[in-house]
C-alpha cells in the first residue's frame, strides 16, 4: 500500500473519530476509538523515528563498523542525556496509547482494560455466542 495513501487514510479515520467528540457514547465506543487511535499514533511515532534517525545521519547505511559503533553509541548517549534531562524536570514523553486514551477522555490503564474487554466481545462473536458477548456488553 502506498505510504502516502496509509497516512491519509489514517488521518481520514482519526478527523472522523474525533469530529464526533461532542456525542455521548458508550464506553465499548470509546474503547474501539481507542483502539483505532492507538494504532494511529503508533504508526505516527514510528514515522518519527524513522525520521528522527535519519537526521542524526542513522541511514540505515553501515559505511564502516568503527564509525557506525561510534555514531550509535554517540546516538545513543545523546538520546539518553535528553531522557535524563526529562526524567530530571518531571517530563515523560507521552507514548501512542496515552496520546490515544487522552482523546478519547480515558486514562491509559482504563483504555487498555476496555480494549480488552471489546476483544473479548468481538471473539464471543465471532465463535457464534452473541448471548455471552451481549451480556458482556450490559455489564460493560
Amino acid at each position: 500500500m502506498n505510504e502516502n495513501f496509509k497516512r491519509s487514510k489514517s488521518a481520514i479515520e482519526e478527523v472522523l473519530i474525533l469530529s464526533n467528540k461532542q456525542r455521548i457514547k458508550t464506553e465499548e465506543q470509546k474503547a474501539r476509538e481507542y483502539k483505532k487511535l492507538k494504532e494511529i499514533e503508533t504508526e505516527r511515532a514510528k514515522e518519527r523515528q524513522k525520521k528522527a534517525g535519519k537526521e542524526k545521519g542513522g541511514d540505515n547505511k553501515i559505511i564502516d563498523s568503527q564509525n557506525n559503533k561510534k555514531q550509535l553509541k554517540e546516538n545513543f548517549t545523546e538520546a539518553a542525556n535528553d531522557n535524563l534531562d526529562n526524567t530530571k524536570k518531571g517530563i515523560k514523553e507521552p507514548q501512542a496509547g496515552d496520546i490515544a486514551a487522552g482523546k478519547v477522555h480515558m486514562s491509559r490503564p482504563t483504555a487498555d482494560k476496555a480494549t480488552e474487554v471489546v476483544d473479548t466481545i468481538d471473539e464471543l462473536e465471532s465463535e457464534g455466542d452473541t448471548e455471552k458477548a451481549n451480556e458482556l456488553r450490559d455489564i460493560f
